[in-house]
């Protein structure tokens, strides 16, 4: 279903496709391994919602957006876009569409800086245990 978009409301799309720059393309399918670490960030992501009482007219939670949306997203006014590599254990979080990523690693504690103040998320406690981790499986 690869076709030209401008048609098109993303609306009216199955939820396995997308529009990326004006053209319908398929999502691929989430790993159960992408989809637990996707699972755990919301978590914490919620919990801080109900703790800073920052309710859903602040946060607008998206969860496995392709690479390619990234910028349209912070175009659009995205203040705060997270990027996660499983494999790799890393999270990228863009901030503007003119800057590089902060990179986090296996290591480091997530914070979500001035839009997100007080936020405090170990990476480690997102990924599952390394046992749990696909060996051949190619997520973002």
């Amino acid at each position: 279903m690869s076709s030209a978009a401008a048609d098109i409301p993303e609306a009216d799309l199955p939820d396995h496709y997308e529009v990326v720059n004006g053209q319908v393309v398929e999502i691929a399918p989430r790993s159960v391994f992408a989809s637990e670490i996707a699972n755990r960030l919301r978590d914490h992501l919620m919990a801080y919602v109900l703790r800073t009482n920052t309710g859903r007219t602040r946060m607008d939670m998206m969860f496995h957006i392709p690479l390619a949306k990234v910028y349209e997203y912070l175009r659009a006014g995205a203040e705060l876009v997270w990027v996660i590599f499983p494999r790799q254990r890393q999270l990228f979080a863009y901030t503007a569409p003119d800057t590089a990523p902060r990179v986090f690693t296996a290591a480091d504690t997530i914070d979500g800086g001035n839009v997100l103040p007080g936020l405090s998320v170990s990476m480690v406690g997102l990924f599952p245990a390394v046992a749990d981790e696909p060996q051949a499986e190619d997520d973002e």
